[in-house]
């Protein structure tokens, strides 16, 4: 996954989840942006989504095909309403793109803190930053439930080092 960073008033940063060609084509309509704006506010299912864009449901289930084709929808939960099953979406990512060929901007480990250029010395080569933040899952998974407590601390690490 791909982070988007904006620098206003402090750092902010969004998932970005780089598209094919024919990936974006299916972003390329109004109701479907509307639609993944609506999900991206609070997931739903699709008669849900219906009534707040007050378009016909058939409509809303076409458009949303096409968003999970194009793999920028998941489905969030399921839920038996009335006798049948409803899909809850949500969105995979805050933001999506197409990322052009170049070179990314080149950290400068001289200008860091010395403990923190201790810290990532091993990691920078060439005066580019060579590592990878893993961070797990903060929705409840396994036969435990666990849940993740440390994708606050991989935005904060993202933005020190960013900087």
């Amino acid at each position: 996954m791909k982070y988007v960073l904006k620098k206003d008033k402090g750092y902010h940063v969004k998932k970005f989840k780089e598209l094919r060609p024919q990936e974006l084509k299916a972003l390329a309509s109004d109701i479907r942006l509307k639609i993944l704006n609506e999900l991206k506010k609070e997931p739903a299912y699709p008669n849900q989504l219906a009534k707040k864009l007050k378009v016909h449901e058939q409509k809303i289930y076409y458009h949303i095909n096409a968003l999970k084709k194009a793999g920028v929808l998941k489905v969030v939960k399921t839920e038996e309403i009335k006798g049948s099953t409803a899909n809850y979406y949500g969105v995979k990512a805050d933001a999506f793109g197409v990322e052009l060929a170049g070179d990314y901007e080149r950290i400068n480990p001289g200008s860091r803190p010395s403990k923190l250029k201790k810290l990532f010395n091993e990691f920078i080569n060439k005066g580019l930053l060579n590592s990878l933040i893993v961070v797990g899952s903060p929705l409840p998974h396994g036969p435990f439930k666990a849940v993740a407590r440390d994708g606050h601390y991989s935005a904060q690490l993202g933005l020190i080092l960013g900087s």
